[in-house]
């Protein structure tokens, strides 16, 4: 999968406007051996990339306008941001991947199978889909799958229960619970505490 960009001549909320208004997106490119990069992005390519899961892999990302850029640079998505009210992409950080080098990111936990022998009472929550891991780039695994057919009334399933390829390191903490059966009753009374967040306005223009 690849991605390409163009240097961004011109930093401040002003070229960021211009950049939206012509179907581009502003972008940074960090990594742990350069200084940040200001970049462009084609605002319907880039969505392709992360509708074919691209958020989540590493990329190709060829730039125009960089004249030591001899060869693409391997990156990965660090942060991706959206427009509340419309959805589109307004602004994306990009970070440079060496092969030689661990890194960290979050991937999908896939549940698999059919919960048995829960009465009528029961339901199964689902309380995370995704766990923090860290590893060379080559070792970095599409999900982790996990069987939830043996689960039963009461039964709670933690981090500590994946089994996570060779030379894969967990990040989370290993009593974090990710799926559990409860009562179906309990669950309509205990509803999880709201968490306050602050009215997100209109998108930060990032230089």
């Amino acid at each position: 999968m690849k991605l390409k960009a163009q240097i961004k001549p011109q930093t401040g909320k002003g070229m960021n406007r211009r950049l939206r208004r012509d179907g581009q997106i502003p972008a940074i490119l960090y990594g742990k051996h350069q200084s940040p990069i200001p970049l462009s992005l084609d605002q319907l390519d880039t969505e392709k990339v992360i509708n074919a899961g691209g958020a989540r892999k590493i990329l190709e990302l060829s730039i125009s306008g960089l004249t030591d850029n001899a060869d693409d640079t391997m990156v990965m998505f660090k942060d991706v941001q959206r427009n509340p009210l419309t959805g589109k992409l307004v602004h994306i950080d990009l970070y440079s991947v060496r092969q030689d080098e661990e890194i960290s990111m979050t991937i999908p936990i896939h549940f698999v199978g059919e919960t048995k022998d829960i009465d009528k009472e029961g339901t199964l929550q689902f309380v995370s889909r995704e766990i923090s891991i860290q590893c060379l780039p080559k070792n970095i695994p599409g999900a982790i799958e996990v069987d939830i057919s043996g689960m039963k009334m009461g039964h709670s399933m933690t981090v500590s229960d994946l089994k996570l390829p060779e030379k894969v390191k967990l990040l989370d903490d290993p009593g974090k619970v990710i799926a559990s059966i409860v009562a179906v009753r309990a669950a309509a009374v205990e509803q999880p505490e709201a968490e306050e967040e602050t009215a997100e306005a209109a998108p930060t223009e990032t230089d």
